[in-house]
């Protein structure tokens, strides 16, 4: 089985300019992102599913997009739950997990799966849908493969526009290093001020604390649509 995932996250953050109003629902342009072979990310895996366990000192990257591409492969195999041999643990996270079609507005996502057929398919089919996607390479597949493709992008403009903040955060990593993170919110010398922008901000989970393990989620604009929220 061949599985090719692509996700494309267009930024939801909007400078403090009198623009944003206006600009807010105007396309925004796909900016260069990280580019990498996931095998040679040292402590981040890519995961398809959110119930993936989290080892301590590793990061994980999860998108629904995964599971959109598995759920397409079902539906082609007359609604047969997908097994892989060797792979039994990782097919049964993705047959037990939720379709994910049910929470994204359809013009956000592409996903197909099925027989060599499908390559011509996503050629023909994905420049009409998005197109600035780049087209996937598929390489030398064999006639018996089974394709399974999943093209997922989140436009998340909020509300109200957070800032840029002007100083990097230092991020500690695992290992004992430190990073310099660029981040957009409110910053600690505005504690005063912005209330409106702080009650569009909603704690998912958590708790007060200052412990370095501490573990908490917040959706950034509790307003916003949920077609375009919770899927990235």
């Amino acid at each position: 089985m061949a599985i090719f995932v692509s996700l494309v996250i267009t930024s939801g953050r909007f400078t403090n300019s009198p623009q944003w109003k206006q600009d807010a629902n105007a396309h925004l342009p796909h900016s260069k992102g990280l580019v990498r072979d996931s095998a040679t990310l040292k402590r981040t895996q890519i995961v398809p599913t959110l119930d993936a366990p989290i080892m301590r000192g590793t990061n994980l990257i999860w998108c629904a997009s995964f599971q959109l591409a598995w759920k397409e492969v079902a539906k082609a195999l007359a609604h047969e739950a997908p097994l892989v041999n060797g792979a039994e643990s990782f097919c049964n996270r993705l047959n037990a997990a939720s379709d994910p079609r049910q929470f994204l507005a359809a013009d956000t996502f592409y996903a197909i799966g099925g027989g060599m057929d499908a390559i011509n398919r996503i050629r023909s089919e994905l420049p009409g849908r998005f197109p600035a996607a780049q087209l996937p390479g598929f390489g030398v597949v064999s006639p018996d493969s089974v394709i399974a493709y999943a093209y997922l992008q989140a436009d998340v403009p909020f509300a109200l526009p957070f800032f840029d903040n002007d100083r990097a955060v230092e991020f500690r990593e695992a290992s004992g290093g430190a990073v310099k993170v660029k981040t957009f919110g409110i910053s600690a010398k505005d504690d005063y001020a912005y209330h409106r922008l702080r009650a569009q901000v909603r704690v998912l989970f958590g708790k007060d604390s200052h412990e370095p393990d501490a573990e908490f989620a917040v959706d950034p604009d509790q307003h916003s649509s949920s077609d375009h929220r919770g899927s990235c």
